[in-house]
């Protein structure tokens, strides 16, 4: 997912931001794609991005998932608590608002 949400907080330009994130964006797909090979189910990957201004992560996921008419969507998780998610937010509270597509949140180990 591309946020592609322009911020006044931003201090580095929009179009050098955004080839980072696709860059990344693309690494990542591309080591995903031996993992899911494996796997038993029939998978798809592909790398989204919102609107520029009207659109946020959240609902960009549930729309795709739609789209793509996804049985399932899951999502990895912080589990941030207190202030830091009343700072950052949630993406995987707000799916889980808005999603009809069933969710499977999976949470990070503690290391």
């Amino acid at each position: 997912m591309i946020d592609r949400a322009v911020r006044l907080s931003d201090f580095v330009p929009i179009d050098a931001l955004e080839d980072a994130f696709i860059d990344e964006g693309k690494h990542a797909l591309a080591a995903t794609e031996p993992v899911l090979s494996r796997a038993s189910v029939r998978s798809t990957t592909a790398l989204v991005k919102t609107d520029r201004t009207s659109d946020d992560v959240g609902h960009t996921i549930v729309r795709e998932a739609s789209n793509w008419h996804a049985q399932l969507i899951v999502m990895g998780t912080h589990g941030r608590r207190g202030i830091s998610r009343w700072l950052l937010g949630s993406v995987a509270g707000r799916v889980a608002h808005l999603a009809q597509t069933p969710l499977l949140l999976v949470g990070t180990r503690d290391t």
